[in-house]
């Protein structure tokens, strides 16, 4: 049991390392663009690579973990994962970068399916909700390196050397972190042959994959468009416009940290319903706001409602395919990939047909999609008996 402590604790590290490592990439994009002087579609196209290459290494980690078992992979891929980082930062020409960024989406990709594997097999020990509290620290690996690469930037550091410092850390922390997860938390390969195929795969899926589509392209719809919304519907200075995604991390921060509490007491479908319907109210404040401060609230809420979805997306998924739970987490994460691809696009054509006000109304239609889907996540209660 003390080897499941620390475990966990370990992958807290990696899930913390992971949102770090990333949030640190994505905030770098606008300099990245200048340095290999990229247009707007130009940038958008190399920037998809990373997404659609993700899918690929997922569905591989899939298979690998019924192999060799989701520790080695995990341990394998994280590392993979700062080093790309790291290759970034050092790279000259436009090829290069797209090179290295093949493999860093093929990490992440693994990354995904091996750490919510593990996690998922962690919280069937603990017999108690233990997969928000993972996405939590994703959430606050992301806030802190937003935060690092703005004071990096703000002081004039290198690209190159931004991207150095976070690598090795991360390199360092997942490399610690691995060494303390107890492989035999999984136990072993899975159940099912390697080989094997697994019957109705996608139609066990269904409803969780659907869910799972529509969370990330509101995810993306905020992530790309809230800055803007801000700017252009309520005349909001560009630092607050930048308020807008950091409002919407910090609810979703504020909801994972709770999200077990409430899951352990109320089940996954009750907690799924309650935080889309929340969800729901936060993005109607969006579209009717009439100040920025409105706004900023709006998707704060809406962040903290949405917060739980993800993380009882992958344990319904886990628990659907119990013979191959590693297969169903990567079948999930296209579903993950696929949303976060289709958000910025959807809502920037509904955008340009009509408003960024009329936009954000419509994600309120996928909201409410996910609150009639959410008893398809779980059943009245999540709680199994402690081993």
């Amino acid at each position: 049991m003390a080897n499941i402590a620390r475990s966990r604790y370990a992958l807290l590290v990696i899930f913390g390392t992971q949102g770090w490592c990333f949030a640190t990439l994505l905030s770098q994009v606008p300099v990245l663009r200048d340095r290999f002087h990229l247009s707007d579609l130009a940038l958008g196209f190399v920037l998809a690579v990373v997404p659609f290459v993700a899918g690929v290494g997922s569905l591989t980690a899939g298979r690998l973990v019924h192999r060799v078992g989701t520790v080695p992979v995990l341990r394998l891929a994280t590392l993979v994962t700062c080093a790309a980082l790291v290759g970034i930062g050092t790279v000259g020409v436009l090829a290069a970068l797209l090179a290295v960024l093949v493999v860093l989406g093929f990490a992440l990709g693994a990354v995904d399916t091996t750490m919510n594997t593990f996690g998922v097999a962690l919280q069937r020990i603990a017999g108690r909700g233990l997969m928000s509290r993972f996405h939590a620290a994703y959430s606050l690996g992301s806030i802190l390196g937003s935060l690092l690469a703005a004071f990096a930037t703000a002081r004039g550091a290198p690209l190159g050397m931004l991207f150095l410092l976070v690598g090795l850390f991360g390199s360092a922390a997942c490399a610690v972190a691995g060494r303390a997860l107890d492989p035999s938390a999984t136990n072993g390969p899975g159940d099912a042959p390697a080989d094997s195929t697994v019957p109705h795969l996608w139609r066990r899926l269904a409803v969780i994959g659907a869910v799972t589509v529509s969370l990330f392209l509101v995810d993306s719809a905020v992530s790309n468009w809230s800055a803007t919304y801000l700017r252009s519907a309520l005349m909001a200075s560009e630092h607050i416009g930048a308020l807008a995604y950091t409002a919407y991390m910090a609810g979703t921060l504020l909801g994972r940290s709770v999200g077990d509490t409430a899951t352990d007491r109320c089940g996954a479908a009750f907690v799924v319903r309650a935080g889309s319907l929340i969800a729901a109210l936060g993005t109607i404040l969006v579209v009717v706001a009439t100040t920025p401060a409105a706004a900023l609230a709006g998707f704060a809420v809406a962040g903290f409602g949405l917060s739980v979805v993800v993380p009882q997306a992958f344990v319904a998924a886990a628990n659907a395919v119990p013979e191959r739970p590693a297969a169903a987490v990567s079948r999930i994460n296209l579903c993950v990939y696929a949303g976060f691809v289709l958000g910025a696009p959807t809502i920037g054509t509904i955008a340009a047909v009509w408003s960024l006000r009329a936009a954000f109304a419509a994600v309120v239609v996928v909201i409410v999609g996910i609150t009639v889907a959410a008893p398809g996540l779980g059943p009245a209660t999540t709680r199994t008996p402690r081993r």
